[in-house]
């Protein structure tokens, strides 16, 4: 079907207009507004056409000139006029001007502030099914303002708001963790949740779960928001916002108890998530007494039910031997039952058995293949070990150019990462990309490294660039899997490691002249011994007996030496 262009709607809608046709001002108007953004006199063309229309009293075009003079867009700024426009508008029955008048009273824009006349108008923009409606409707009933409190209207108006909306989600949450939740709140918050799953981010997202599903149902409950931090009106206000009050410290959080009692009965009936989330609490529980006994209780029943991030942790506290008897073959069964189970956390730790031989025969061919799956599931622990493992050549073919693709991916806190850097410059494995890191990391560890070695690395960094180098490891004292220990180990190394760019050879260290003549004493005994058991080759036993005899021969030798002195 054939489109009109913008010239030709325009020139049909411009003759009526122009006849003083108010409805075909309107649609002129909006045309021009339409096309706003790529002409700015647009925009004053639409407010003229808009304001012709509006003193013909076309109550549509008055909503759109009050809009633009409230705005400044395409007029002067004017709010008290706009607002009489949009009034004049919404009391001739025109359902798109009831939710901005109502806003206009809820702020006191134009007229003085009016909470009464806000939810009038609310109520009868939600009334005539506008979405915008609800939200603000659900929260007039929440807090009182302009009308009593009815928490269930509140509930009835704030389900019905569109899916899409966050600021509704974030709203529901807060009445959840105030006690008011209710079979048909939590379904509709758990849609909403899995939709805004991206937006939310993983970690609020675990978090809001949790709440939406062991929060206890109760129409007892009243949520007063007058002493919190969050006032419900916020939930009006852009997402971007909401982000940063989400974090703020005065927001009410349950407190350990509170969590436990909700999780225990989820877990007692048999739910393994619940079972594996109170695990997590007891985990991480910081108080005197360390539940890692009860933690790993709940993880083990949850791991029994296939749950895999239980799984996990339980095989992590068998290694380990908290809360429960050291068994590594037990705890690697575990881990990589999780592993195989596509759980990602897991890839690394069942990497790191393999590595060590924990639990099951080193393998470091399984050893990369997981640390190659945690690095493409972007986990960073797993950079290093993977760049060691190509550099290397430890279960699959060396490849420094993957190596040092890894190894610059790392955490630029991880200082034992910007270590191997420096050792790849030493030996000539410097690329233009690997030195800027490298030189960034340094920066950020000079404190940490000291002034005389911040000095030694900076200069080797610097002072070495070679892109087709392979640097070999196999004939110095250093290794690189050394990488892996803690950095407390390193500096002990640091002397062993200084002379790699020279090779392994051994340098000769300057003898003392008391050293040197303690050397020349010791050759001339061997010497005279050698000499003594030639001439006499009869056996004579006793240390006592040797040691006389080369003192005599000493003593022998200097007598000749001062007569042939003397004459």
């Amino acid at each position: 079907m054939r489109h009109f262009t913008f010239e030709e709607r325009e020139a049909m809608l411009l003759s009526k207009a122009e006849k003083g046709d108010a409805v075909a001002q309107h649609k002129l108007g909006e045309l021009y507004l339409e096309h706003a953004g790529l002409k700015r006199s647009h925009a004053q063309k639409a407010f003229a056409w808009f304001k012709r229309a509006a003193d013909q009293d076309c109550f549509p075009a008055c909503l759109e000139a009050g809009k633009l003079l409230v705005s400044g867009l395409g007029a002067k700024k004017n709010v008290p006029e706009g607002f009489k426009l949009i009034r004049k508008s919404a009391e001739n029955y025109e359902p798109g001007a009831f939710t901005p008048l109502a806003e206009l009273y809820r702020r006191g824009k134009g007229a003085p502030k009016s909470l009464e006349d806000a939810f009038i108008w609310t109520l009868r923009a939600a009334e005539t099914s506008d979405p915008q409606s609800y939200l603000p409707l659900a929260i007039h009933y929440l807090t009182g303002d302009g009308t009593e409190k009815n928490f269930e209207k509140a509930r009835k108006w704030l389900v019905k708001t569109e899916h899409d909306n966050i600021n509704a989600l974030e709203l529901m949450i807060a009445l959840f963790m105030r006690g008011g939740a209710t079979e048909e709140l939590r379904r509709s918050a758990a849609e909403r949740l899995d939709l805004h799953e991206r937006t939310l981010g993983r970690k609020r997202h675990d978090e809001w779960s949790v709440i939406v599903k062991y929060c206890p149902i109760g129409d007892y409950f009243r949520p007063a928001f007058d002493d919190c931090a969050f006032s419900p009106w916020d939930a009006l206000k852009p997402w971007s916002e909401r982000l940063e009050f989400y974090a703020a410290p005065q927001t009410r959080r349950f407190s350990f108890e509170e969590r436990e009692a909700m999780l225990l009965a989820m877990a007692e009936k048999g739910d393994a998530t619940a079972q594996y989330k109170l695990g997590e609490l007891y985990l991480k529980d910081s108080g005197p007494n360390h539940r890692h006994a009860q933690a790993f209780a709940w993880f083990k029943r949850a791991a029994d039910q296939d749950c895999f991030p239980a799984c996990l942790e339980a095989g992590k506290l068998l290694i380990s031997g908290l809360g429960a008897k050291k068994n590594v073959k037990e705890g690697f069964k575990l881990i990589r039952k999780s592993a195989e189970n596509f759980e990602p956390d897991a890839f690394t730790p069942l990497a790191d058995l393999y590595r060590q031989g924990s639990g099951a025969p080193k393998n470091l061919k399984n050893a990369f293949t997981w640390t190659l799956r945690a690095a493409e599931n972007s986990d960073p622990r797993s950079y290093l070990p993977l760049a060691i493992h190509y550099l290397a050549g430890d279960g699959t073919e060396k490849n420094f150019e993957k190596a040092l693709e890894w190894i610059v991916k790392t955490d630029h806190e991880n200082i034992n990462a910007l270590e191997l850097m420096v050792e790849l410059a030493k030996r000539g494995g410097a690329t233009t990309k690997l030195q800027r890191s490298a030189e960034e990391r340094l920066e950020l560890h000079r404190r940490e490294l000291g002034r005389e070695r911040y000095d030694e690395w900076i200069a080797i960094v610097r002072n070495s660039a070679n892109e087709d180098y392979r640097p070999a490891f196999h004939g110095y004292a250093f290794f690189p899997w050394n990488m892996l220990k803690p950095w407390s180990e390193r500096p002990e190394n640091q002397e062993t490691n200084r002379g790699f760019a020279g090779g392994n050879e051994k340098k000769e260290k300057k003898k003392t002249p008391k050293k040197a003549e303690t050397e020349k004493k010791a050759r001339t005994f061997r010497k005279a011994e050698t000499e003594k058991k030639k001439a006499a080759p009869e056996k004579e036993s006793g240390l006592g007996k040797k040691i006389e005899r080369a003192v005599k021969s000493e003593t022998a030798k200097k007598g000749e030496g001062k007569t042939g002195g003397k004459k």
